[in-house]
Formats: C-alpha cells, structure tokens, sequence
C-alpha cells in the first residue's frame, strides 16, 4: 500500500509541475489548454461563460482561431456555437483602435480587452421563417457557414415600425443554381412622414469553392406602403444587358443609388416636351431610330414618375424632395446637338429603350457626364434613372454586356445588385 500512495504521490507531483511549465511556457501550453477549453465548451463541464475566450482568440495563434471555427460550425451545444461566432467578430485586445467611416463614435483605443458580458450574441438564423417552393430546401453546409452571420438590420429609431427577415431561394444568375437571399423588410410610419413607408432589400448569399458568402445587396427604393400594399421583389425570367461607355459599366439600376431629385413631380416636363420634335435630330451612338412613342409622351409630358413622390410631411416647414428623376439635362437646351442616344431593347421584353447622354461636362469635370435611361414600365414611359458616369470628351465608345444577375422587379422598377466593380461610376446616394 505504502509503494501504490508514493507512486501516487509522484504522478501528483508530477501532473503540477507538467501543469506550472504548460502554464508559464506559451508553446507548450497553447495545444493542451486550447483542446481543454474545446472539450469543456462541448461537454458542458466548462460554462461558456468561464471558457477563455481571449485566449482562443488572441493569444493561442491558428490553433486558437481554428478552435473557434470547429465550435461555431460543430459544436454540439447551440449556445457554444453562438458565443464562438460573437467571439470571432467582436473580441478584441486592450488598445485596439476602430476605423472610422463617416462618423467616429468611439473614444479611442479600447482601455481594457473585451469582456464576455460586452458580447452581442448574433441571431441564429434557423429561427428565420422561411418562404421557398415546393422541393426548396436551405443546404446544411449554407447552415455550417452562415447559421450566426445572418444579420437581420435594425431600422432607425424614432419609428413605428415592424420588421421582418425571411430566408428564400431564387436563381439570380441563371445557371440554375438557386441562391439564398435574406429579404428583410421594415414597414412602419417614420416621424417625419404622415403615412407608413415601405422599406426592402436583399442580401444575397452564394457559393464558391470558399464555401456560402454574401456575393450581393439589393437596396430597394422605399415605397409608400399604403399606396403598395403588395408590393412583393420578384425576380425576372429575361436577362439584362447592361451599358457599357469608354470601358465603364453604367448601372442604371442600383438600389442604392438615386438621380438627381426635383421638387414637384412635373418639373422638367416643359423642357422635354419642347425637345420632342426634334429627338429625330439627335446624333445616334448605337441604334435604330427614337420610339415614335417616346416622342409622343415627352410631348403629351407624360412621362410616369415614381408611385413614391415624397410622401406629405408632418411638419409644413420641411419639404420631403421627390424621387422623381430628371428628364435628361440636355433638352432644357432644346439643342439636338447638346445629347448623344443609344436605342437597344436592353431588357429583352421586344421594346427598345432609350439612354441620353449629355455631351455637356458635370460638375466642370471633362470626363463626366451624365446618363439618362428612359424604359416603357407600368403602362408608359418612365426616367428610370440619372447616373452621373465617366466618358471622355469625344465621342464615348459604346458596348453591352450581359449582367452577371436576373434583373428583380419590385413596385415596378427594375434592380440588380449594387455593384462595387461598377469603375469610375459616381452615384447620387440615397439618404
């Protein structure tokens, strides 16, 4: 008995020694602690509240990080996975600085590392509804990827709102691969409005040898909700060609962008009715001839504008400025020799579209100007956007290209993802 408590004795001994040196020397403590904390967190001998987090995340190099992705996609236990992926994003050391964007909110470096209780645990986006068709079903490696980084935005405060976030599939690219998009949508009355607004946008994942990622966002313009009731995105069948001038795209269709605004709905439909008549005599980029009735709506200044015209506001002094986009800048001149158009049926619906593009410099940059699409939409012509873009001072080469994306259509408008490879593109930013 004696020889069984000395052996004893020693392997106590030893085990503290073993755990002094594995505690003082990092090296020898990194895989041993790091697989510790794994097998606590998944058994649930170890509170995730007492796991050392900071540790995994900061000062156990790959061996760490690695951990934390095994938990956040493996783990037995919903909880761990939630915390790791918070863990991921969000902990970082004492002294860590935040990049500004357009408004620096922080004090300054951070004065301690994070602490557990300062955690945002993220949304388990299995609890999502989910609206799909019949034969639909959300992959389990989309769930391994992206289960805890399905964000769902919060709208501004000072509304009256409802929001909601449901998951769907749809084949935006047509290569009959559907991908999962995150529709989230706000409506509610915004304290400056009288009556509730509409607000939709999608965020659209998709999946490379990298595994699923956010590949596009949709932002769609806000609607009147009372006036759109049903208003519902839906993705079109035909595909979409997209402008290019001088080697730059022209995305007349981004969500995030908006034309030029006027103050009343009418504005500028003297100056291109008077231009009407003489479209004819406008030089041709690319083309057949100006649809006979464009000419007529110019002149009959019955060009539609957007259902959402600035929505009455609740305090008379402030005037909510229209949607409504300009007719092209250079029939106030009333000279055919101020514009350049391109006609193509760039949706593919049998009718042709028609762009303008003022020869007149923006802003006194020579290398601006701005783009006019016109399109037939909801029973007539509309302006469908202004798009400031670069074209030297000649005459712009002109090419399409099909978009990467299906075009969704939503209250009556086209769209297609805000697309940061749009080069040399200066858009009006919705506010």
């Amino acid at each position: 008995m004696r020889t069984i408590g000395k052996a004893l004795g020693v392997l106590i001994v030893l085990a503290i020694i073993g755990a002094g040196v594995l505690w003082l020397d990092p090296s020898l403590r990194t895989p041993a602690w790091v697989q510790a904390q794994v097998v606590g967190l998944n058994t649930g001998v170890l509170p995730v509240d007492r796991a050392d987090w900071g540790f995994l995340k900061l000062r156990s190099g790959p061996a760490g990080l690695d951990a934390l992705e095994t938990l956040e996609r493996h783990s037995p236990r919903t909880e761990v996975r939630r915390v790791a992926a918070a863990v991921d994003g969000q902990w970082y050391e004492k002294g860590h600085e935040f990049p500004c964007s357009f408004v620096c909110e922080d004090d300054g470096p951070l004065d301690h590392e994070t602490r557990f209780s300062e955690l945002r645990l993220p949304l388990d986006g299995m609890t999502l509804p989910r609206d799909l068709l019949p034969g639909q079903a959300i992959p389990q490696d989309f769930w391994d990827d992206q289960r805890f980084h399905l964000g769902c935005p919060m709208p501004p405060k000072k509304w009256t709102r409802s929001e909601t976030c449901t998951l769907r599939m749809a084949d935006l690219t047509g290569d009959g691969h559907p991908e999962i998009i995150i529709d989230s949508r706000i409506d509610g009355l915004e304290d400056i409005y009288v009556r509730s607004v509409l607000h939709q946008g999608w965020t659209v994942y998709r999946q490379d040898k990298a595994g699923w990622t956010a590949a596009a966002h949709i932002r769609f313009r806000e609607v009147d909700d009372a006036a759109s009731p049903d208003a519902a995105p839906h993705v079109m069948t035909a595909p979409l060609d997209i402008l290019w001038l001088d080697g730059h795209a022209v995305n007349f269709f981004c969500g995030r962008c908006s034309g030029s605004r006027l103050p009343t709905a009418g504005a500028g439909m003297a100056a291109a009715a008077a231009m009407a008549p003489r479209l004819g005599q406008v030089p041709r980029l690319y083309g057949g001839p100006v649809p006979d009735s464009l000419i007529k709506a110019l002149a009959a200044r019955k060009i539609l504008p957007s259902r959402f015209d600035g929505l009455a506001a609740r305090d008379a002094s402030f005037i909510m400025p229209t949607t409504v986009t300009n007719p092209p800048a250079c029939f106030v001149s009333a000279d055919p020799s101020a514009c350049w158009i391109i006609v193509a049926d760039i949706d593919h619906d049998g009718r042709d579209d028609v762009m303008v593009l003022d020869r007149k410099p923006v802003y006194e940059n020579p290398d601006l100007r701005m783009a006019t699409l016109m399109m037939q939409r909801g029973g007539g012509w509309q302006v469908v956007a202004n798009r400031t873009i670069c074209a030297g001072k000649g005459e712009p080469s002109v090419a399409f290209r099909p978009s990467p994306w299906r075009p969704v259509e939503f209250d009556g408008r086209l769209y297609t993802p805000d697309d940061d490879d749009q080069t040399c593109q200066v858009p009006f930013l919705m506010m």
